[in-house]
């Protein structure tokens, strides 16, 4: 029974669930039984009009909520309440009146200010056909009558004043507002009358970005009205509901979900209001090394073929290798670095690394031929592959008392080869000065002062010979060892603009013969104790106010060539992720992995060139991960690492977990403070609607999972899964497809034992993202 505030009447109630504009209802017999059994007056018997002032004497209602319809192309309303006692969740008492238009009506105003909060639900048959009109370029016309449409109207369009207008209305009452929105975006009529196709959340989700923007609270987004057929279908088994929480904790969590057995809960709280660091687009680096065969570690050769002097360029695993990440970047450098000669005067021997125990590092000088290098640019420019070229940075050193190496660089022959290099066309993204040389030393070492001095030498050499260059290539330096001393006396001496990032290495786990290298690389405490280097590092740069960026210019774990089935099997993925996830959230533009190929710690197999486990950590992060760090911390248990970052090329964030743990599976809630992530809450109960093909997958939001394993769970595999399918090259060389899953983004992340997940959770809306 339908009567209006406006005429002084009260009106009689009439209860059904969801009432359709014929009258008919959709619900359970026991919502038809509260229609039979009667009427009441919810406002009590024989009350007056509201007083002059608008007052209202509303008494009665529980659990109250206001639903605003969009019918006519005039929204009228209808407030539903549950009465008092009532024993059915269907049970609804509503009525309608028809002057919402006029938000600056008193007894409007007070009629919803008397609930304290009253909940508003703004929805109806119309609401499927609603645009929102946020872009001012496009028109915004209101709905119009048109007998050929379903409904009978048009489209309509939500200007984006009114919409301030109501959330100014909606700020004054106090109310609690859902928003229906529209589900019908995209869709494509399908045989039998109804409509398929994935819906088109782009104008929806413009809308929600204005809605944030402007600051308007939402208490929860409705998705849909569905019409089939011409007949009102309502939702009631399948009631979406992705609830916006603006102000408050999020958790991707699950309606009744049982963890298994013995898991444990934990949960990674995600900021996204702003990113706390930003790293490099390529942010995954990899090394090439000049060690020859002859390089031996503990009795074991490891480095084979896979020398910058003799690496098989002409390899498609290889080339595949490095093409999958679109682009790689690549350090060309090591140890031997230091004694390299450039081949660049053809009347002058070249000759390679000979074995000699009283040379530094146990070889004499070795030269680089120019037809080698040229083979190696062909590889570069084929392979995409973005180079960082470490120089001799020892050239013209005397020997000092106490061991360091003093005098200025000589540049010559360094200089001769840059020259070459440009004019033969070739792109070097950095030119790093030495390696290893910096604080105590390796094999030698060279003071700060006169480091810095020969940088500023490298960097006016750099400017000369790309002189007129729209982009010269970076300065970097000195790829050592941090020392905070030193590394702080470079960057003073340096600054403002002589170098362009400042390079350390990390071998944190100590040498690869260490029995104990697994046990570091599952103690979370002592992964942990790397984070005081990125720290201090930062700290450095900051007091100095200085462009000087940081890199981890060489990363292999355990130096001498690492541990055969351990920095080469899957346990070390575990590191390896850790170390990307902790430099990155320190503001690590780079981070070069020693190395692509060669020893023990290769990416891929020295003699195969098959990818090791790791080599798909690395392909990865470089795909889910972007350049926006975003601030993540893990609440439970500490065998579970967690990082962040805004997702790579979409929507939404890419959280990294981390299980150190072999015993138990955790299920990881994902929260926030003050970013928030949509998430689905739903039940399918076996009602008419179930015959709707896959309805279900079509409105639910999902998230992709990457699970990462060992083959058949031992930690020494060389053999990765992903979400249990093994991941290998094909005979043509081919690599595999790294396909995610697709989980209900209401369920917690299932982390197995021993396991490594990337999640894309597209619906997660951080500011920091854009």
């Amino acid at each position: 029974m339908v009567g209006s505030l406006a005429s002084g009447r009260w009106v009689e109630l009439f209860c059904g669930s969801w009432a359709s504009a014929s009258g008919h209802f959709y619900g359970s017999p026991a919502s038809s039984q509260w229609t039979l059994l009667g009427l009441l007056r919810l406002l009590g018997p024989a009350r007056g009009p509201p007083s002059s002032m608008g007052q209202l004497p509303l008494r009665s209602l529980t659990m109250t909520s206001f639903a605003l319809r969009w019918i006519g192309g005039r929204r009228r309303s209808v407030i539903t309440g549950l009465v008092a006692g009532a024993s059915h969740p269907c049970s609804i008492w509503c009525f309608i009146f028809s002057f919402l238009q006029n938000l600056s009506n008193k007894i409007l105003l007070n009629a919803v200010k008397e609930f304290s909060p009253l909940k508003l639900r703004i929805g109806g048959s119309l609401q499927d056909k609603v645009i929102y009109g946020v872009d001012p370029q496009q028109p915004c016309t209101p709905f119009v009558k048109k007998k050929s449409e379903m409904f009978g109207f048009s489209q309509g369009c939500l200007p984006m004043h009114r919409w301030d207008e109501l959330n100014g209305f909606f700020k004054k009452a106090g109310a609690v507002i859902i928003f229906g929105l529209n589900a019908l975006n995209g869709r494509v009529h399908l045989p039998g009358g109804s409509l398929g196709g994935p819906w088109n959340s782009t104008n929806a989700a413009s809308f929600i970005h204005y809605t944030v923007n402007k600051g308007y609270t939402i208490h929860g987004w409705e998705l849909g009205l569905w019409e089939m057929g011409g007949a009102l279908l309502r939702l009631l088994g399948f009631c979406f509901w992705a609830f916006l929480w603006l102000s408050s904790f999020v958790a991707v969590d699950a309606v009744g979900a049982s963890p298994p057995a013995g898991a444990s809960k934990g949960t990674a709280v995600v900021d996204g209001t702003t990113a706390i660091a930003v790293t490099d687009d390529d942010f995954v680096c990899a090394t090439l090394d000049w060690w020859p065969p002859e390089k031996c570690d503990y009795g074991t050769c490891s480095w084979g073929l896979a020398s910058v002097l003799n690496l098989n360029l002409s390899n498609k695993i290889l080339l595949n290798a490095v093409k999958e990440f679109s682009p790689l970047k690549l350090r060309i450098g090591g140890s031997l670095q230091d004694k390299v000669i450039y081949g660049v005067d053809p009347q002058q021997p070249c000759t390679p690394f000979v074995k000699k125990k009283s040379e530094m590092f146990g070889f004499s000088q070795g030269c680089l031929p120019m037809h080698r290098w040229d083979e190696l640019n062909g590889f570069f420019k084929k392979a995409g592959a973005v180079i960082i070229f470490g120089l001799n940075a020892l050239n013209g050193r005397v020997h000092l008392p106490g061991g360091s190496l003093g005098g200025p660089w000589n540049s010559t022959n360094a200089a001769s080869f840059i020259h070459y290099t440009v004019n033969k066309g070739y792109t070097i993204h950095g030119w790093e000065l030495g390696n290893e040389l910096s604080g105590s030393g390796v094999g030698a070492r060279i003071g700060a002062d006169q480091y810095a001095a020969d940088v500023i030498s490298l960097k006016k050499i750099i400017d000369d010979i790309y002189q007129g260059f729209p982009h010269k290539p970076l300065v970097l330096a000195p790829g050592g060892f941090f020392d905070a001393s030193w590394f702080n006396e470079l960057i003073k001496k340096t600054k403002p603009h002589s170098l362009d990032a400042i390079t350390h290495h990390i071998y944190n786990l100590g040498a690869g013969v260490d029995k104990h290298l697994v046990d570091k690389i599952l103690n979370p405490s002592y992964l942990d104790g790397e984070a005081s280097t990125f720290r201090n590092l930062q700290g450095i740069l900051r007091s100095a106010g200085t462009s000087t960026t940081a890199w981890v210019g060489e990363a292999g774990g355990a130096y001498n060539s690492g541990h055969h089935l351990v920095t080469d099997s899957f346990v070390f993925s575990f590191w390896y992720l850790d170390q990307l996830g902790m430099s990155s959230t320190y503001n690590t533009k780079s981070y070069c992995r020693q190395s692509l190929v060669g020893g023990n710690y290769g990416l891929l197999n020295t003699a195969t060139f098959h990818p090791n486990p790791d080599y798909y950590s690395a392909l990865l992060w470089h795909r889910l991960m972007g350049s926006k760090v975003l601030s993540t911390n893990f609440t439970g248990t500490k065998s579970i690492r967690a990082y962040a970052h805004c997702a790579r090329e979409s929507l939404g964030i890419t959280l990294l977990l981390i299980n150190l743990s072999g015993k138990t599976t955790s299920q990881v809630f994902v929260t926030t403070a003050s970013a928030f992530t949509i998430a689905l809450k739903h039940h399918i109960p076996r009602t008419r609607f179930n015959h709707i093909t896959r309805l279900g997958r079509t409105l639910a939001f999902m998230r992709e999972e990457y699970h990462l394993t060992a083959k058949d769970g031992n930690l020494h595999s060389q053999a990765m899964l992903l979400n249990g399918n093994i991941l290998s090259v094909d005979s043509e060389g081919n690599f595999p497809t790294l396909k995610p899953m697709e989980v209900d983004a209401s369920l917690p992340i299932t982390l197995a034992p021993f396991s490594i997940v990337f999640v894309h959770i597209p619906h997660f809306h951080a500011p920091a993202c854009g």
